[in-house]
């Protein structure tokens, strides 16, 4: 069955029209969604919060490592340590690879001048969880001193 000329272009401007819609909409979901740019080090560091956490508090995990606080020096020869291959993390060296050492440093000092606190710790329902690991740290330490081997490590 072969389609009008009157149905073929009713049928294009259809199609056409949720094209344009669809870009209307999506464009403006994104000019929404996009916070404005400031040219600030906290707008330039936010590839590095992605994974170190807002203001490089560190993630909850644990898993990659504070740096909001840490001193400028450390956390600079850090960045030149992972740019020149001495430390491995793909993703890193990747990141800092195009990057100038005054970039680097600049990186490192707005960093280390965050003045940040720590999260407070929590403990479990009334138990002294400090307490515990003290108590079998110096067991530990008792044990090295007395020298014994064969019984093993108090647990």
């Amino acid at each position: 069955m072969k389609m009008s000329r009157v149905q073929s272009l009713v049928s294009t401007l259809t199609v056409q029209a949720a094209f344009a819609c669809s870009l209307l909409i999506g464009g403006a979901s994104l000019a929404m969604a996009a916070a404005p740019f400031k040219d600030t080090m906290a707008q330039h560091t936010l590839a590095c919060t992605a994974c170190h956490g807002p203001q490089g508090r560190a993630a909850a995990d644990g898993y990659y490592p504070r740096l909001a606080g840490k001193p400028a020096g450390y956390l600079y020869n850090q960045l030149l340590n992972f740019r020149e291959e001495r430390r491995h993390y793909g993703l890193m060296t990747q990141l800092i690879d195009p990057l100038s050492n005054a970039y680097l440093l600049e990186i490192a000092q707005y960093f280390s001048n965050l003045d940040l606190p720590y999260p407070r710790a929590v403990c479990q329902s009334g138990t002294s969880r400090s307490a515990g690991t003290a108590a079998r740290l110096h067991q530990r330490a008792a044990w090295c001193l007395e020298s014994r081997p064969a019984q093993g490590p108090p647990t």
